[in-house]
Order: structure tokens, then sequence, then C-alpha cells
């Protein structure tokens, strides 16, 4: 058809609209000789003809899409073609865009949640089809609100691995805290890797998650393999198939469906902390609610020092560090923490620790801390692990006296026994005179004041004494002790007392063995007390424990009378109880002020214990037994104190007449002493 043809066919269809529309229009009949209205449209100017195009050309339309309205622009009508509408076209009216209704209504505060860890299942994690697992995300409020458990954890996309669709937190969040959320989730049985991505839901419905605007999802991904298979030739030898390797960038925890931690793992899983509160659940859908038990170990770098470890737990936990049992407390009970110090040389270090779960609440958490000193008011005392002062000490630490008994133990936890040395040093203020530098020892000591070294008995022996007279001038002076030990009994005391007036500085200190060692931190040779009416008394007995030394029971019950001790061991518990003997012939020392000082007054316990010290003024004593008095030894040891601690040290603070009773101090036999009358 050319274009004079679409021409006329044009114009026909307009007039023939014209005519109907006319016609509509006429409010009723004419009679046939009226003359019909003038048609006011057919007068339009037709719209210009198109170029004509070329046969094989297509013009240039814009792709098929959504109908767009310009705006301000009545949209076109609805009405079939051919009809006049029913009512009259009115003006075009912009359109009012609707409410935005996905948008949550406006708070007083805001939601929103910042990720911190995955607690377990890191992305990546292999499972097998149809494993059930737990996923935990640690997160932080980021917010302002306070999230309850009026909120919830809300699937969002991706598969939902047999999860809940929503499940309420576990409880109060304020805002900058964390929380640990936990969803059990079941692996797909079809291999490859799956992935759901959840939020958190707001009391209101309004759902929020990460990120600067709150709306990111955090999610958990796994890979699910098969079990490995293999086409074994008829000739070839079978091989086990291997275990797919879980992946431990931290610690390595090894559940187990009994307490006693026996046979195979449940579950191997990387975990990035011990910090656990599961409550009245399980650890893992694969575990038991109660009777289950759980190993973590883990190899870190240390800095050299002393660090204090910490445990809560309900119900067993005990630690290791590289297999030196530091915690022991393997019994039931509730939540309870313990503690202790041990000395870690720098380099890698195992940590191990071990937990079961009896019955109830669960939760286990371990902590540690470096205990740095970087003020020494005393003297600063540097410990190493070898009797060469080789490499750094081992750790640092004020010690407030060197009066040291060690006996056979390090000296402290995580240090040998044996082949161990220690540096002190501080400097002191003296008055002008002679002083007599004393130090009793067992192996070798050294002692240097203003870098003059004034005592040289660098050897191996037992114990002994040795002194030196030094003339020092008024002011403050610098004092050196180097003590090593190498095996057996480890003891050193070093203390000095001003001997006379300043006399001419020989060329070299006198070196000579003294019976008796009298210390004092006074310039004062001896101390004198006013006579008074105040009066100190208690008794010495024998602290009953009928398993002292043995190991504690598995089951954490311990016997009358006996405590489980940091190593394991009974020991007996410190309190005197009615059948508990006294111990006679025990030469009590008292001394004025700190226990450092020198003793002034001795008593020795009658055949019930009992001793008393009368006749003093009022001040503050210490009251103290020495296990290096020959008779004290013989009479006590083996064995240890359990009150009122472990050196058998009491400080007492009398007041004018006051009667302090009571000051006893329990000693615990290694092994029963025989009856009197058949001890030879």
């Amino acid at each position: 058809m050319n274009n004079r043809h679409r021409f006329v066919g044009w114009l026909v269809a307009v007039l023939a609209l014209g005519t109907a529309s006319a016609a509509c229009m006429a409010p009723g009949l004419r009679p046939a000789d009226s003359t019909p209205p003038p048609v006011a449209y057919v007068t339009q100017t037709p719209p210009p003809i198109p170029s004509p195009l070329p046969a094989s050309s297509t013009p240039d339309l814009p792709p098929l899409g959504p109908a767009t309205e310009p705006p301000g622009e009545e949209p076109p009508s609805q009405e079939p073609p051919g009809e006049e509408p029913t009512t009259p076209p009115t003006a075009a009216v912009p359109a009012t865009q609707p409410p935005n209704t996905t948008q949550p209504p406006t708070t007083a505060c805001t939601n929103r949640a910042a990720f911190v860890s995955d607690v377990s299942i890191p992305d990546g994690t292999a499972l097998r089809p149809n494993a059930p697992f737990t996923k935990t995300w640690r997160l932080r409020n980021a917010g302002s609100c306070t999230w309850t458990n009026a909120y919830s954890l809300a699937f969002s996309s991706g598969s939902i691995m047999g999860g809940p669709s929503s499940q309420p937190l576990p409880g109060t969040v304020a805002p900058g805290t964390t929380v640990d959320i936990s969803v059990n989730l079941i692996a797909p049985p079809e291999s490859g890797r799956y992935r759901a991505e959840w939020l958190l839901r707001s009391p209101d419905g309004a759902l929020f998650g990460l990120g600067t605007s709150g709306d990111r999802p955090f999610w958990v991904e796994v890979v699910v393999q098969p079990a490995p298979t293999a086409t074994v030739p008829a000739s070839a030898t079978r091989v086990p198939t291997a275990t797919p390797t879980v992946v431990i960038a931290e610690w390595r925890g090894e559940y187990f469906r009994s307490r006693d931690l026996s046979g195979t793992p449940a579950l191997v899983r990387n975990d990035s902390r011990i910090d656990f509160d599961w409550g009245g659940q399980s650890p893992h859908a694969s575990l038991p609610v109660d009777g289950f038990g759980a190993r973590w170990a883990r190899t870190l770098n240390f800095d050299p020092g002393l660090y204090r470890f910490r445990t809560n737990a309900d119900d067993g936990i005990r630690v290791w560090v590289d297999d030196q049992r530091i915690i022991n407390d393997w019994k039931d009970g509730i939540t309870r923490e313990n503690s202790t110090v041990i000395a870690i040389p720098r380099g890698q270090h195992t940590v191990r620790v071990e937990y079961y779960e009896n019955t109830g609440a669960a939760s286990a958490r371990l902590t540690w801390q470096r205990l740095t000193e970087t003020a020494f008011s005393d003297w600063k005392g540097e410990y190493w692990n070898n009797r060469r002062f080789d490499g750094e000490p081992v750790f640092a630490r004020n010690d407030a006296n060197i009066d040291f008994d060690w006996q056979q133990g390090p000296v402290a936890a995580g240090m040998p026994a044996d082949n161990f040395a220690v540096r002190w040093t501080r400097t002191q203020e003296f008055s002008a005179g002679t002083y007599r530098f004393t130090a009793r020892v067992d192996d070798g000591v050294r002692i240097w004041v203003d870098d003059r070294r004034i005592i040289d008995d660098w050897r191996d022996a037992s114990l002994r004494e040795v002194t030196a007279d030094v003339n020092l001038t008024q002011g403050r002076h610098t004092i050196r002790v180097d003590y090593y030990e190498r095996s057996g009994e480890a003891r050193i005391r070093v203390g000095w007392q001003r001997v006379g007036t300043p006399t001419p500085v020989t060329p070299t200190p006198t070196l000579t063995a003294t019976p008796t060692l009298t210390p004092t931190l006074t310039p004062t040779a001896t101390a004198t007390i006013p006579p008074g009416d105040a009066a100190i008394s208690g008794v010495v007995w024998h602290d009953l424990c009928a398993r002292t030394g043995q190991p504690v029971p598995e089951s954490g019950e311990t016997p009358a009378g006996c405590v489980g001790a940091d190593d394991g061991t009974l020991v007996a518990d410190g309190l005197r109880g009615p059948d508990e003997p006294g111990i006679g012939g025990i030469v009590v020392a008292l001394s004025p002020g700190s226990c450092s000082a020198a003793p002034i007054l001795t008593a020795v316990t009658a055949s019930n214990g009992a001793y008393a010290f009368g006749g003093l003024s009022a001040g503050t004593y210490c009251v103290s037994i020495s296990l290096t008095n020959p008779q004290n030894a013989a009479a006590l040891l083996p064995g240890l104190w359990t009150a009122p601690n472990s050196s058998a040290s009491a400080v007492v603070n009398l007041a004018q007449s006051a009667q302090a009773t009571g000051i006893s101090f329990g000693w615990d036999y290694l092994h029963l002493p025989l009856p009197v009358e058949n001890a030879e």
C-alpha cells in the first residue's frame, strides 16, 4: 500500500468515527428532513504523512518495556476504541507517590549489629550430608536500642538448612555489648557449597543487620562433602578411607559423649576461644545435654613473665601448660573461679584444658594475663631458669626481703626446682658506719656494694653462713645479690646491721663464718620492747588428713579433714577439729614489727601444743615458726603448714592490755610421726 492509499484510509476512518460520535451525542431521533449539526472534529488537520521507507527497512523503535507516563499528563483512556467516554475528560493531576511501607517506623533509638567473630563453623567448614551442626555468631549491639528476647534471629535468604525461620534472642543485650547467637542446622543431603543469610528482627517487625545502614546480613557457609569412596582392584590391598581434616586455626576443640573424655571425639572443631555458657543446652546436636566432656589444646607464643591463669567452670576443669598441671578443679559444682600464677619463659608453649559436665548448667571459661611490675619499692628480683644467668630472666618481681626457703621445690610454678639463679638489686639509704653483711645460703652467693664485691662464696654446698664487714659513708648505696641453686635444698637469707663507727677501709673484706644470722633492716642492732600487760597466745596442732599426699579422687569427693591442693594432691584443711592433738616442743619466735625483723623472744610449746608471750606493750608483732630451727625440723619434717598460711607467720596488732588468743599454727605431716614412747 502506498502513501496515498494510507491517507485515504485514515480520512475515511476519521469521518466514520465523527458520524458515529455525533449520533451518540443526539438527545433523540431527528425527523428525516432535519439538518444535522456540523461536526467540529472533521476540521482537524491530519498529521503529516511520513516519508516513505524502503521495503527492506525497519524503523528504529525503542525497546519494549513497562509503560511509563509523562509527568503531569493524563494517563491514556482504558475505554474500548471507537466509543466515547461516558464521563467528560478531566484536567491532568500529577500522581502522588504512595508511602514506602517497607521502611521501619521512626523510633527513639536505632537498631544495628556488628560482626565480631565466628564462634563455631567458620566459612568453608566441611560437613557430611545430613550432619547436624550448631552455628554460633558473636555479634555486638552497634545501635542505641537494647535488644531483649522480644528481638529474634530471622532467616533472610539462601539455603535454610533445616533451621527455623526465626527464633528469639537468648537474652538482653545492651548497646556496646556482645552476644553469642546460635542456631541448630542440618547439612543438606547433596554435595555442594551452601550459604544461609540471616538478619535480626526488632519487636515491631523491622529487619536489621550489619553495616553502616544496618541492612547487610550475616551468614553461615558450609561445604557438604560425601564420604570418599575408592574403587579397589581385586589384586590391591584396601586402604582405609581418610577422614577430612578439620582446619584448626585457634583452639582445637574435641568433644566427647562421656565425662571421662574416653573413646573417639564425637566432634572436632576450631574454637576461637574457651568462653562458653551453654546453660542447660548441649554444645552441639551430636552431644548429650549432660554427661559430656571436652578437651582444648593450642600452642601460642608467650613473652617471658609471670602469668595469672583463671578458670570459671560448671562442673569440672583442669589446665596444663607444657604438660605441667597448674589448675585442678575436677569435681561437680556450680560456677566457680580458680586462679594460679605460673612463670613462662619466652617462646612457644602449649596450653591444654579439659572439662566435663555432669548435670544441670554447663559453662567453661579460661583467661590469663601477664603480671608486670614497673616499680620495685624493695628488692628487684630477677629469676632465670638456668644457673649461669644466660639470656633474659623469665620474670621479675618486687621482693620485700631476701629470705626464702624453697626447700626442694621451685621458686614459682613453671620454674625448675634445680639449676636456677636469682639476682636482687636495690638502693638503700645508710648512715655512716661499719656494717656487717650476712648471708645464709644453700648453694652459691655473691654480694656487691656499689659495684664492689664483698662476699664471694660461689660454690655448691649445704646450708652455711658467711659474713663481711664494710665501711659505708652517709648516703645511698646500691646492693646487688647473686644466687644460684644446683640441686637439693634451696635457701637464701641476706641481711646487715651496723656494728660500729666508721673505720679505715681495709683492702679486702673479712670473710668469716658466724654461728647465727641476725639481719635487720634498721641501723639499730637490737630492738627493745618496753614492758606492758598485753599478751599473745595460741596452739601448734597436728592438722589431720588421713590421705595427705595422695591424688584427689576422680569423683572430686575429698575425705573428712582434707582439701585438694593446686598440685592435685590431698592436704589437711587448716581447721582444727576436736580430735586433732597439739604438738609439743616447737620453738615459736616473736619479732617486733614485720616478720623480717630478728626475734626478741621465743617460747616452746607445751605437750598440748600451747604457747604464750606475756608482758608485752602495745604495738605490732610477728609470731612465726621456722623450719630452719633444728629442734623444729626434727619434730615436724616432712610435712607442710596449713594455718594460718604456708609460711607459718602471723602479724598481730596489740592494743594496750590486749589479750590476743588463738594465734595458732596447723601442721600436716606427710608421714604420721611415731608415738613418743616408740620413737628412737
